[in-house]
């Protein structure tokens, strides 16, 4: 049950994690939309394409870690899931073994 409520823990606060780099990525999605969007408005200078690929590197690195927070979720619920059900079994093979004792 420990092993659990750790896994449990661990699982949300990944899950929050996840969820913050969500926003945030929809965030600077959103600010490089406005800024490409007057980018093609205007011939872009240097400095705006040199801040455009920072985004986009930016934008790229948090989908790299939103994709392996959801690696590792999936991981923590079938670490999970297949813990809980050789708990189960176990608890049924005592309750067996208990049972045939009387």
């Amino acid at each position: 049950k420990e092993e659990y409520n750790k896994l449990s823990k661990s699982f949300s606060k990944l899950e929050q994690h996840s969820i913050s780099l969500e926003l945030a990525m929809q965030l600077n999605k959103e600010i490089f939309h406005k800024k490409n969007t007057s980018v093609n408005q205007t011939k872009p200078s240097f400095d705006q394409l040199f801040e455009l690929n920072n985004l986009k590197a930016e934008l790229q690195a948090k989908d790299t870690i939103i994709e392996k927070l959801k690696e590792n979720i999936k991981r923590l619920n079938k670490t999970s899931t297949t813990d809980s059900v050789k708990k189960d079994i176990d608890e049924i093979e005592t309750i067996n073994i208990e049972l045939e004792l009387w």
